[in-house]
């Protein structure tokens, strides 16, 4: 979806003062931080092992890396919601910024929950449907890093047809997999797979 931009792989680097995401533009200044990093789309995702389709809207949510907070200071990141066929200076949906730390990947699972890469925490939020329709909505399960490291840097996500999450980490340049039944409660799960 997105080309290699200034030496970053799947990542937009803007221009001084400027970001954009597939052309809507961001309010407020941008001083040089890595702005956005994965967009994942309702209508894409939620096949289910059957291979149907789930019955989405076309919201595309985006991983806002970090950038400059009202104060003009670097600011965490969030995950912005918008409409689809959404153009131009349109108007976020809602912004999830409460305990997000530097997202890099948002993924929808099977049911149509979010899924967020926190990579300055190296831990993975999922958010249920009913918790994305909420102004601030609170994940329903944290994965976060065992004791050897499986989640340094988390960036990249997919799920496969099984409902396996797959995470790629930048810190260390691996890829592990969580099992569908790892992912139904928060914890520190050692991957079932790690591919270095």
């Amino acid at each position: 979806m997105f080309k290699r931009q200034n030496g970053v792989n799947g990542c937009h680097r803007p221009a001084a003062g400027r970001s954009t995401v597939h052309g809507l533009p961001a309010k407020g200044p941008v001083t040089g931080a890595l702005i956005l990093s994965v967009v994942a789309v309702t209508g894409t995702v939620g096949l289910s092992a059957a291979g149907a389709s789930a019955a989405t809207d076309g919201t595309v949510f985006v991983a806002n890396f970090g950038g400059a907070g009202a104060s003009g200071m670097g600011a965490t990141g969030s995950v912005t919601s918008y409409g689809s066929g959404a153009t131009g200076n349109a108007p976020a949906l809602r912004t999830i910024a409460a305990k997000i730390n530097a997202p890099q990947g948002v993924a929808f699972d099977h049911s149509g929950h979010l899924w967020v890469a926190n990579s300055n925490t190296n831990t993975l939020f999922e958010y249920t449907k009913s918790e994305l329709a909420k102004a601030s909505p609170t994940p329903l399960v944290t994965i976060s890093s065992n004791s050897s490291g499986s989640l340094s840097g988390p960036g990249g996500l997919a799920f496969d047809r099984s409902g396996n999450l797959w995470v790629a980490n930048t810190s260390v340049s691996t890829v592990v997999e969580y099992s569908h039944s790892q992912l139904a409660k928060s914890g520190a799960p050692t991957p079932e797979v790690t591919i270095s």
